[in-house]
């Protein structure tokens, strides 16, 4: 039996697999939605399917006499339950009611991803079966494991880069299956060829009994492993969470941001696994154990040193044009991420494949898949808990401290393995309650990039909110207090000077007043509150709002004199949902229907610009009623805003568009399905006799709207034009996603901060009338 092949499987198993959960977790919230509990709740979801499959199929590999060819039927069986996975979640998204609740609709995807899910988790005892011939407890273990999740980071890169922007989900699907078939075929091909295929005594009992393997006496019980394993899950999760937020902190937030987050992580785990070999020969496998938990607390605690200057370093080589292309800035943001991870992961990796390799006697695949269940399960919770209890309780920084803390407590805990005096013990002891005594009372290493601090603001809220760090500054601009909200440091429209309030009270304004007589009308989005007011101030009988955010709600407040307590008003209903799942769960039917402006960069915001979110959106639509997309010029290509508009049109064919911000530098466009009234210079004064009376009620009678450009219409021709040739953008292949922050970025880096806006407008003057 050769090493090679059986290892290549390995890596093409972990390549699979991690493919397999960034694919359906997104089908998955097609049903579900979006929102951090549903996006949270899935994943857990799919942890515990792994977990189960490794706790229940350990025992059944240590029994078998062909280990290779019940791995490779394993890995076809993966395959071939994958391929109905997509179908099956599409089918429950048509039949399930709209009106499901969250656990309903959970256990309908649960029927589906549970099956093959469990069969992931049940790889790891099938690869630990299948090395027993090879190597010893510690190196098969480490070898495995460093593969395989080496292997699942060349996945997620693969994934994010290259197959989903390029063939979307559906085909990324297809491929990873074929990586399963892939792997089923190397380890047949290994086990006909070096396996009897009938007989007690054949090729691989011979070479058991004959292999020289590494001789580890097992020297940790077995429940003190689980619980080790169980706790260090929990810790290694609740630091991955904290990780992605803290560079949250400082990138823009876009799907490529977790995915470099995710494979600098997987790198870090993958390379110290296959470290550990060396490594335990050199220090020894017992007293390195304990070495390694607390070392992992070192290097946790450093990161949160290294986050900040290494974003503050990378911003720099930005600021001074050394990184001034899209293939730079994501190196350098993959680089600044691996260094800033690696003291720690390099320690994660090596510890879990050590602690199996120290338990597991006689009964090794099943040992193995229960330690690693234990740790997949902790894990489970860990990302619960820190999402919506700890993180929200204590913030980011003191939560990764008390990781640290756990960390060194376990390391401290185990040092009975090793000859250290009592004396050292009982220091060690002391410093695990010191940082947990700092961690709570606020003495602890800080996240937060040095960037972020203006000494020219006021900071009147901040909270580690589960879906994001929202903050709340005031600062002094042209004689006002200026009050701006903020998710993860990064400001989109979101404050009460003036010139923003305007903007957003003419797209509520508009909409309404392009329908004779509205009666209900939503809007998709609610941040502070402005264009909602703007709304509020029409005479409709209901008026509803939808915000993914469930913490803006609350805030409101703090901008009051721009939405004029519009959270207080009795027609008005507030909805903390995702906006897609909300117009599928509500049968209500309405005049008008806004969808206010988003930056396309964000995560999940490709979604309220696809096909299936339109068609959604039409049925909710009374006759006669109105759809308004507003598209935020300056953070659109041309082409990225034709992808939008062909989608719109395969849904509205007879759509049209006006420009409602005639501004320079920040252009909206709408996106009107056929209306009753159309943009003339009456609707255009009657616009702004609105917008200015908002204005004054928000900020007195000295305050008027700023003049701009005239408003023109485009004719469903010109969009016609304008969407000629384009992809369309859908929840499947999600164009815009993946292409606006590229664009974006490309555009910033160039120094190009108004090209987009200036582009679109040329673009819009080369159409037809």
């Amino acid at each position: 039996m050769q090493r090679l092949p059986l290892f290549i499987a390995f890596l093409l198993s972990g390549i699979a697999g991690i493919s397999y959960e960034l694919v359906w977790v997104r089908y998955v919230g097609r049903v579900v939605g979006h929102s951090t509990p549903a996006i949270a709740a899935t994943v857990a979801f799919f942890l515990a399917g792994i977990a189960l499959g490794a706790a229940l199929f350990g025992k059944a590999f240590d029994r078998t006499r062909r280990p290779l060819l019940a791995y490779a039927l394993l890995e076809a069986t993966i395959g071939l339950l994958a391929l109905a996975v997509p179908s099956a979640l599409l089918f429950v998204e048509r039949t399930l009611p709209g009106t499901a609740s969250m656990p309903l609709s959970l256990l309908a995807c649960g029927v589906v991803v549970l099956p093959p899910t469990t069969l992931l988790g049940a790889t790891f005892p099938a690869m630990i079966r299948a090395v027993r011939a090879l190597l010893g407890p510690v190196e098969g273990t480490a070898r495995l494991y460093g593969l395989n999740t080496l292997g699942g980071m060349i996945g997620g890169l693969l994934a994010a880069f290259w197959l989903v922007p390029r063939f979307g989900y559906a085909a990324t699907n297809l491929s990873m299956i074929a990586f399963n078939g892939a792997a089923a075929l190397m380890l047949l091909w290994l086990h006909f060829r070096g396996e009897h295929p009938v007989g007690e005594t054949n090729a691989l009992a011979e070479a058991e009994a004959a292999a020289p393997a590494e001789v580890v006496a097992p020297c940790i019980s077995y429940p003190a492993a689980l619980a080790i394993a169980a706790s260090t899950g929990f810790f290694a999760i609740a630091v991955e969470v904290l990780w992605v937020r803290a560079l949250a902190l400082s990138f823009p937030g876009t799907v490529y941001v977790f995915s470099v987050v995710l494979a600098a992580y997987l790198a870090g785990i993958g390379a110290g696994s296959l470290l550990l070999v060396p490594l335990s020969r050199r220090v020894g496998a017992r007293p390195l154990l304990p070495l390694l938990y607390l070392f992992t607390a070192l290097g946790v605690l450093a990161s949160a040193l290294l986050f900040p200057a290494l974003t503050d370093l990378f911003f720099g080589l930005v600021r001074g044009g050394t990184i001034n292309s899209w293939k730079l800035y994501i190196g350098g943001m993959g680089f600044a991420v691996f260094a800033a991870m690696i003291p720690a992961t390099l320690a994660m990796g090596a510890a879990l494949p050590l602690l199996i390799g120290l338990t597991s006697r006689e009964s090794r695949s099943r040992d193995a898949g229960h330690i690693y269940a234990a740790n997949v399960f902790g894990g489970t919770a860990g990302s619960l808990m820190t999402t919506f209890g700890l993180m929200p309780l204590l913030g980011l920084s003191r939560t990764l401290t008390l990781a640290a803390t756990g960390y060194l407590l376990v390391g401290t805990l185990l040092t009975r393995l090793t000859t250290i005096r009592i004396g050292a013990r009982q220091g060690l002891m002391l410093t695990t309650f010191a940082m947990g005594l700092g961690a709570v009372f606020g003495v602890h290493p800080d996240l937060t990039p040095a960037e972020t601090f203006n000494k020219d603001h006021k900071l009147l809220y901040q909270r580690d909110a589960p879906s994001g760090t929202i903050a709340i500054h005031q600062r002094r601009q042209d004689g006002r207090q200026i009050r701006s909200l903020e998710v993860n440091n990064f400001y989109g429209l979101n404050e009460t000077h003036p010139r923003t309030v305007a903007m957003q009270y003419r797209l509520g304004h508009l909409p309404l007043l392009l329908h004779p007589r509205p009666r209900k009308a939503l809007l998709l989005g609610f941040a502070t509150g402005s264009t909602l007011a703007a709304m509020a101030a029409h005479d409709l009988e209901q008026l509803d709002c939808v915000e993914i955010h469930a913490d803006l709600l609350h805030l409101a407040p703090y901008f009051s004199h721009a939405n004029h307590r519009v959270f207080e008003h009795p027609r008005v209903h507030l909805f903390a949902a995702d906006g897609r799942r909300f117009l599928l769960a509500h049968d209500e039917a309405y005049d008008v229907i806004v969808s206010d402006l988003f930056l396309p960069r964000n995560p999940g915001v490709g979604a309220l610009y696809s096909l299936e979110h339109f068609h959604g959106t039409r049925r909710r639509l009374k006759t006669g009623g109105i759809f308004v997309l507003w598209l935020p010029l300056w953070q659109l290509s041309p082409w990225e805003t034709g992808v939008i508009v062909h989608t719109f049109l395969e849904v509205f064919p007879r759509a049209t568009a006006t420009l409602g911000n005639p501004s320079v530098t920040r252009p909206a466009l709408a996106l009107i399905s056929p209306a009753p009234t159309k943009v003339s210079d009456g609707l255009e004064s009657a616009l702004k006799a609105h917008v200015r009376r908002s204005l004054q009620r928000a900020f007195g009678k000295d305050v008027h709207p700023s003049e701009r450009g005239t408003m023109f219409q485009l004719s469903t021709v010109a969009l016609q034009r304008w969407a000629a040739d384009k992809p369309l953008n859908t929840l499947d292949k999600p164009v815009i996603e993946f292409s606006a922050p590229r664009t974006l970025m490309t555009r910033q880096l160039a120094q190009k901060r108004g090209g987009l806006a200036t582009a679109n407008m040329k673009y819009i003057g080369q159409l037809p009338p």
